[in-house]
């Protein structure tokens, strides 16, 4: 789900976190959700945005989930057959 929102953004990280609600907002200010402390993200996968989970972890930066989503294997569904 979250590589169809990534495709559905064109890469644009800003807008896949809008898109998968990993964006609030402070007054009028338009920020990403803490996960430390009171987590502001949701955990109940039935009340959660489609695409809201997994989270990773936020020690690694974005580039992590960024390469994640462009990584080739997504680009056909070779790895969605059964070995």
């Amino acid at each position: 789900v979250q590589k169809k929102k990534w495709r559905q953004s064109k890469g644009d990280f800003e807008a896949w976190c809008k898109k998968i609600g990993w964006t609030t907002t402070d007054g009028e200010v338009e920020r990403k959700k803490r996960w430390f402390g009171a987590s502001e993200f949701i955990y109940d996968l039935k009340k959660a945005p489609e695409g809201h989970l997994p989270l990773t972890s936020a020690l690694r930066g974005t580039s992590l989930i960024k390469e994640l989503l462009n990584h080739p294997v997504w680009e056909n569904d070779d790895w969605k057959k059964e070995p």
